[in-house]
């Protein structure tokens, strides 16, 4: 009985036991090529296999399903003495046949199987096409724009003049002396001349052009010594500029305290309302945030801003990522990130953060920009449609907002920077302070958005100075009435005196009198 129990055990383990795949053999295992160096039988039948790596050498100790697709791990993954039997006693396990096709079709695969490719640790080569795009992105669109604009200038010169129109390759001396003459030749298509910054941003454009790819050329037409005399020729024409008056450059003016009580009592701010609520909401974040004029408007999501609370658990919102605008391209080190907040004013009927949190409310689910288009019929939950508002739209924003209003004058975007600037600047906040809001970097640009006095103070100004301007005359007037009326009262007095003693002084003869005017 021993010896039966013995051999049925054997014939067991033989039937189901899989024959050892070939040392040497190429497997995958993870993702990885490796090759099989030894394999050695467990009990139960189990065997197990030495793996060296195909790329650093080094072992692995792996079951056999470890190293098969798929396929073999769902029939061998469970070789064990249990699954030996259940096969053994199953009224429709498979035959002895069956099961030798199976591991010849199985061992087959493991031995025919290729690798799979190596995943790349880069990106494709790119062209040189895409390189020089690549080059490009580091200024802004807008920037770009004004870059072809003075080189088209520029070449429309050299044609006119029969020069040829490529300037990027000459030499430093020949590119000077066209400069030069280029520049006194300046003029618009209505034959009037640049502005200051026209000039200045005509001369940005070419260096830019000359420096950026595909030419990165190693020169400064508005530094090097070389340039001086083309340089020397525009500030000469920004001199006169000014001395003749023509220097038209204006800054963008802020908005005046009289506008923005009218903005507030006019309704354009209402949150009754798709297109008012939207004003209200344009209005604060270009205001809390210091955004710059149409910059970015368009690419705000409504995940842009998010809620937080401070160490006192006051609400705010603030940006969830840095924007890279025309100051802050996101390449300087010394850069800071903006941590603008916009607070909550609890029981304030105008407070910022409930607006936002209104409008995000009520904007449609299917679109994620942040700026929709207002529904004409809007819904009880959805105010606006799932489509963004144009480029142009924003950028004309504030100027149809200023119309609809009736304010003094028509602002533009941009003027809503100047107004931050200018009331923190009258509020007494120092600059530093201000340049985190604005985002200016330097005092000097933050200067040229700081306006001067607001109409209120220029008023009193104004009538300071003609009180100024009239008080010495004033005075003049008071003082010889004062001086006349004194002399008159004094002769008048004397007069009475010697008429009442009945004198009158003739020249040298003394006549007696009454002057009938005189009081007793």
């Amino acid at each position: 009985m021993h010896m039966f129990d013995d051999s049925s055990s054997a014939v067991k383990m033989n039937r189901y036991t899989v024959s050892p795949l070939k040392i040497g053999l190429r497997v995958d295992y993870k993702g990885a090529s490796y090759k099989i160096t030894d394999h050695f039988m467990e009990q139960n039948a189990v065997r197990q296999y030495i793996i060296q790596s195909m790329a650093d050498g080094g072992t692995k100790r792996v079951f056999r399903h470890e190293i098969c697709d798929a396929r073999v791990s769902s029939v061998f993954s469970n070789l064990t003495e249990d699954t030996i039997f259940n096969f053994e006693n199953n009224e429709q396990s498979q035959s002895d046949e069956e099961l030798s096709q199976i591991d010849e079709d199985l061992t087959a695969n493991c031995i025919n199987q290729e690798p799979p490719a190596k995943k790349p640790r880069f990106k494709e080569l790119p062209s040189k096409e895409e390189i020089e795009k690549l080059a490009l992105a580091r200024t802004e669109p807008r920037t770009n724009q004004q870059t072809l604009w003075g080189v088209k200038l520029l070449r429309g010169w050299l044609t006119e003049n029969k020069y040829s129109s490529s300037f990027e390759e000459l030499d430093e001396t020949t590119l000077n002396d066209r400069l030069c003459y280029f520049y006194a030749s300046l003029q618009t298509k209505q034959g009037n001349v640049y502005s200051k910054s026209a000039l200045v941003g005509i001369r940005s454009a070419i260096s830019r052009h000359i420096t950026g790819p595909p030419y990165n050329r190693d020169i400064n037409i508005i530094t090097d010594k070389s340039f001086m005399p083309s340089n020397h020729v525009i500030t000469g024409m920004m001199k006169k500029l000014k001395r003749e008056g023509k220097d038209i450059t204006v800054h963008k003016k802020a908005v005046a305290e009289g506008d923005i009580q009218k903005l507030y009592s006019s309704g354009i701010f209402s949150t009754d309302h798709p297109v008012t609520l939207q004003n209200k909401v344009f209005w604060d974040i270009m205001l809390n945030f210091g955004r710059r004029g149409q910059e970015g408007l368009a690419e705000l999501k409504k995940t842009s801003y998010a809620k937080s609370k401070d160490d006192k658990g006051q609400e705010y919102y603030k940006m969830t990522y840095n924007e890279c605008d025309k100051t802050h391209h996101g390449v300087d080190s010394k850069e800071n990130s903006r941590d603008v907040r916009m607070y909550a004013k609890p029981g304030d009927i105008h407070c910022p953060v409930f607006s936002l949190d209104f409008y995000l409310g009520k904007l449609s689910p299917r679109c994620t920009a942040f700026f929709q288009q207002a529904l004409q019929y809007p819904k009880p939950t959805v105010w606006y449609a799932a489509q963004p508002i144009g480029k142009n739209k924003l950028a004309s924003m504030m100027s149809r907002i200023s119309d609809e209003a009736g304010l003094s004058i028509r602002y533009e975007n941009h003027c809503l920077r100047a107004t931050v600037a200018t009331g923190l600047k009258r509020a007494g906040v120092d600059d530093r302070a201000i340049m985190s809001v604005t985002g200016h970097r330097n005092v000097k640009s933050l200067d040229s958005y700081i306006e001067g006095p607001t109409d209120k103070q220029r008023r009193e100004l104004s009538n300071t100075l003609q009180e100024v301007a009239t008080a010495n005359s004033d005075l003049v007037l008071i003082k010889n009435k004062t001086e006349s009326n004194a002399l008159a009262t004094s002769a008048q007095n004397n007069s009475c005196q010697l008429a009442n003693q009945g004198l009158i002084s003739d020249g040298k003869d003394i006549k007696i009198g009454k002057l009938s005017h005189c009081r007793k």
